[in-house]
């Protein structure tokens, strides 16, 4: 981290890009350090391949996060935040200085510079101490940003990652003056129509297996499109599908509009969905994971529950 900070300090232009499908702790961690680098002086740019969540417009500073388009960006220091691979970002990896910064367990340091941490439960933990590391003082905005990142990776702090560091970064953070009350009311409690129709289909769409181990649930690009949603509001969903009693791996396989297939992974105790993943070019946590293919929903359930049928086999 020492390394990391001394070679941000003497860059005068970085971008800093987070990954595919940003969630709350790559725009939260993108946002909180692209803020306090704009209070050394840098000249800071927000890169990401796909849009912020609407969930994520209350974010100071979200508004400066550019849809990627192919800019060159060799003449800037380029820093990843919470990108799992070289793929994940979803742009080529640029020429010039790269730093890596993250905290799966699945990441293949693939920049120049990498810090991982797969002991923090997310990688906003990790830009609080590289920001403290560089001795640059944290105001409200950068505490909010980086609180969203904490909280939304861990479940507000309910997730089995979350350590007593974590409450101790999250203590810092609310004491810097965290914005708690707009995170709570756009992303815990802002549920809009449209992702409420997505979880009651999930509910009355889920598949079970497993003596209930397992349970699944497909979402073709068709339904979404049908109900006006945005792949982003199917975000959660997986999740509702975890907390049914007696699951352990719950599955989400949702169509895009450009015909891929996109997996989502949780666990909750004795599977490690990462490892799941990686059989399918993907990767994660072990308690959340995700992966992409190629081929119908159909042919993606065949080949994933299968899968996972025979990691359930002997729980």
């Amino acid at each position: 981290m020492k390394k990391i900070a001394e070679i941000i300090k003497h860059a005068e232009k970085i971008s800093v890009i987070s990954h595919k499908d940003p969630d709350g702790d790559a725009v939260g961690s993108q946002l909180g350090l692209a803020l306090a680098l704009e209070k050394e002086g840098k000249e800071v740019y927000s890169y990401n391949v796909g849009e912020v969540p609407e969930y994520l417009f209350f974010l100071p500073g979200s508004g400066t996060v550019k849809i990627y388009n192919g800019e060159d960006l060799s003449d800037s220091l380029v820093i990843f935040v919470d990108c799992a691979d070289r793929n994940r970002p979803g742009i080529q990896l640029p020429e010039g200085i790269t730093i890596n910064i993250d905290h799966h367990v699945s990441n293949d340091n693939f920049a120049m510079y990498n810090y991982i941490d797969t002991k923090s439960a997310s990688t906003g933990e990790i830009i609080y101490k590289l920001i403290r590391e560089m001795g640059i003082e944290l105001d409200k905005n950068i505490a909010t940003c980086l609180y969203t990142a904490v909280s939304t990776d861990t479940g507000s702090f309910m997730y089995s990652n979350t350590t007593a560091d974590t409450h101790l970064i999250a203590a810092d953070l609310i004491n810097n003056g965290a914005d708690t009350d707009g995170l709570r009311e756009n992303f815990f409690e802002g549920v809009s129509l449209k992702r409420f129709k997505l979880t009651k289909y999930a509910y009355q769409e889920v598949n079970f297996a497993c003596d209930n181990l397992l349970a699944w649930i497909k979402i073709p690009y068709s339904f979404i499109r049908e109900i006006g949603a945005k792949e982003e509001e199917t975000e959660g969903v997986v999740g509702h599908i975890r907390n049914i009693k007696d699951v352990e791996v719950a599955l989400l396989l949702k169509e895009r509009e450009d015909g891929k297939i996109k997996g989502s992974l949780r666990s909750k105790k004795m599977i490690d969905v990462s490892k799941i993943a990686e059989i399918f070019g993907g990767g994660g946590h072990k308690r959340a994971a995700g992966f992409e293919l190629s081929g119908t929903l159909e042919e993606a359930e065949e080949i994933i529950i299968s899968e996972l049928k025979k990691e359930l086999k002997n729980v």
